[in-house]
């Protein structure tokens, strides 16, 4: 039996595995080692899987993509998504309202991987570029007949945000759970997701679809807390939120000197004292 056999490593990807772009080059070897000895190592995102393409395309990723926060596991061998959790239309009706009332922060809606502009701004334009995502443009009312996993509004300004947030508050949503999520560049956003729609429980339907036995777990910002409790054994990168690493066994260097990889140290010093 392989030292990793039954092991699934999920990793969040901004801030955890990349650093603006980049992935540190023995991370990449310290994965593929991983890998090659019986673990399935995969991603756990915010972004669509079309946002996941350039770090799957390495060639290192051998599970299919937890992408949106838990709504979506994409398996990229079948080309489709096997798990996808949807927003209710009556929650859509209400969260275009609130698009229009702060149609002065820019803000994105995402099906599958088609991702719209809806609110117009610097902070979501710079999103798309980031992830390679395609421009379009379009009116959030116009967008209601097509499945959304999620809405977004993006801001350099917290309390942009925060206004969203209080008045969110207000409104009665039948199945909407609101959280933020940071690009760790300076962008903070504030997400609008199905109430399924959560890191720890896609996690749990990747675990059983690959036959996992056990589940290690590293990420870095509020919107990962879940998936970190989650997980038998966790992580966070050392820039981490405090109450990121309250919930974490262990803090690791930053993604840019290797987080990653040094989880992988840890999970190999683990496996092999059993």
């Amino acid at each position: 039996m392989k030292k990793f056999e039954g092991c699934l490593l999920l990793t969040d990807v901004d801030n955890t595995l990349v650093a603006n772009g980049y992935i540190n080059p023995d991370t990449i070897d310290k994965i593929k080692y991983f890998t090659r000895n019986g673990g399935k190592f995969t991603l756990a995102t915010g972004r669509t899987f079309g946002g996941t393409t350039h770090v799957v395309s390495q060639g290192f990723v051998n599970a299919p993509v937890l992408c949106c926060n838990g709504g979506t596991i994409f398996d990229f061998e079948k080309g489709e998504a096997v798990y996808r959790k949807n927003l209710l239309p009556t929650d859509k009706e209400r969260i275009v309202e609130i698009l229009d009332r702060f149609s002065n922060v820019s803000a994105e809606v995402q099906d599958g991987d088609d991702v719209y502009l809806v609110n117009d701004g610097e902070a979501m334009r710079w999103h798309l570029e980031y992830e390679n995502i395609p421009l379009k443009l379009e009116k959030a009312k116009n967008l209601l007949g097509i499945p959304w996993h999620k809405a977004i509004f993006g801001s350099k300004d917290m309390n942009e945000l925060k206004a969203i947030e209080e008045y969110a508050k207000t409104v009665a949503f039948d199945n909407v759970r609101v959280l933020y999520t940071s690009s760790g560049l300076g962008v903070e956003y504030l997400e609008f997701h199905p109430m399924e729609s959560t890191k720890s429980q896609g996690a749990e339907v990747l675990k059983n679809l690959l036959g996992c036995t056990k589940l290690y777990t590293i990420g870095d910002y509020f919107n990962d807390i879940d998936m970190l409790e989650s997980g038998d054994v966790s992580a966070c990168v050392t820039d981490a939120p405090d109450e990121v690493k309250k919930v974490s066994d262990y803090i690791v260097c930053s993604a840019r000197e290797g987080a990653v990889g040094e989880f992988i140290d840890i999970i190999e010093r683990l496996e092999s004292s059993k």
